[in-house]
């Protein structure tokens, strides 16, 4: 042994121990203690989500308990585990439903009652007749050919102007009076033509029914415009007489008569 020592030293081999000390970090690392956490919260997530574990079955009834959780048994070949860690999962707490969808459900149920009930007292209410109108065309068609007989005629100047009606023996109504003029019938403006100073307008009630007035002055409504019998549609500055008349299917219409209050009404 000695011997080799001397060779050893002969030859100037260094014999010496080494020892490496790894130096601990002051700080952790951040990536992998971001990777962790991120990692962590999907897991969270997915269990919450699909409300299961690993090695858990589903397949079983949950035992009765209190309300608002349930204990699931583990699978039958883990059965001591299962006895001594249960695994419990509550139900997610119920959403609150929003305030204004109890409202327009509540508007929505009351809408439905009024149509209900419109059906049973209104046979002939708006919604009604708009939605027979929709429901079977044919009706339609026949509520637009209504003949004169089914209008009431009204006033066609106010019962408070001071206007002589005068009527001849061929339906033509006349007066010259300045004042507004009001439709006979609820209808629409279906054409307006001047002539010189005076206007000349025709009113549509149906598709076989209409009225005719010429020397008016001013008209108030366009071609097209709905009119109604208690709102004026034209004025007369007494300048040119006014006349109106009544047609059924282009024929001029006679069967009418005016009373002392120029009330208009169809002879029986």
């Amino acid at each position: 042994m000695s011997e080799e020592i001397d060779y050893a030293e002969m030859l100037e081999i260094p014999v010496a121990t080494v020892n490496v000390v790894k130096k601990k970090r002051l700080f952790p690392d951040l990536k992998l203690l971001a990777v962790g956490k991120v990692n962590e919260r999907m897991q969270s997530s997915a269990r919450s989500r699909d409300k299961t574990y690993a090695g858990t079955d589903f397949s079983a009834e949950p035992d009765e308990g209190e309300p608002g959780e349930r204990t699931l048994n583990a699978d039958p070949s883990s059965a001591q585990t299962a006895d001594s860690h249960d695994v419990v999962l509550y139900d997610e707490e119920k959403k609150r439903t929003h305030p204004v969808l109890i409202v327009e459900f509540a508007v929505a149920c009351l809408l439905c009652l009024t149509i209900f009930l419109t059906n049973i007292f209104l046979a002939d209410s708006a919604i009604n007749t708009f939605i027979r109108t929709v429901l079977n065309p044919d009706v339609a068609d026949s509520a637009s050919a209504q003949p004169y007989s089914e209008f009431t005629l009204t006033p066609v100047v106010s019962e408070f102007a001071d206007v002589e009606l005068t009527l001849s023996s061929a339906g033509l109504l006349s007066f010259t009076a300045e004042c507004s003029v009001y439709p006979a019938c609820d209808g629409t403006v279906s054409s307006i033509t001047q002539s010189g100073q005076t206007y000349t307008v025709v009113v549509s009630h149906s598709s076989t029914f209409e009225s005719v007035y010429t020397g008016l002055t001013t008209p108030y409504y366009a071609e097209g415009a709905t009119v109604r019998s208690n709102v004026p549609f034209a004025y007369t500055d007494g300048t040119a007489p006014v006349q109106v008349s009544f047609y059924q299917d282009g024929e001029m219409l006679n069967c009418y008569s005016v009373d002392a209050q120029n009330c208009l009404s169809w002879n029986e």
